[in-house]
């Protein structure tokens, strides 16, 4: 993992979020808070890489993970859906409270469309 400082602004406040970013996949791992300051400072474009192609490989493979576990503390992630974006699966470990997300995801949840606000206060209502 590379380490990844974005600065901005949160409140119009100056602000600072470092993340972990996988070289080899473009997975982000995000501290307890850190998703809601990248969101609130719209910088999901300076750390989110974006899907890569399909043709891209791994060379470890998702099989050799052996499971997903938190890299603070070692628990295991569970995979949720996102609160509103119910179409982005997150691996949160219930620990600490941190986030992995593919590559992608992060832009995706930075761009909360129309359709998706209305789906989300339906599915509330």
């Amino acid at each position: 993992m590379e380490k990844v400082t974005v600065r901005g602004e949160i409140d119009s406040k100056p602000a600072s979020v470092t993340v972990d970013r996988c070289a080899l996949c473009g997975s982000v791992w995000l501290d307890r808070h850190e998703l809601e300051a990248l969101l609130s400072m719209k910088a999901a474009g300076q750390v989110d890489v974006g899907p890569f192609s399909t043709n891209r490989q791994n060379p470890r493979g998702a099989e050799a993970l052996g499971g997903l576990i938190c890299p603070r503390d070692g628990s295991i992630l569970v995979e949720v859906e996102h609160e509103q974006q119910r179409h982005v699966l997150i691996c949160v470990c219930t620990e600490c409270g941190g986030k992995l997300l593919d590559a992608g995801e992060l832009l995706d949840l930075a761009e909360y469309t129309i359709v998706e606000r209305i789906r989300s206060a339906l599915r509330r209502a």
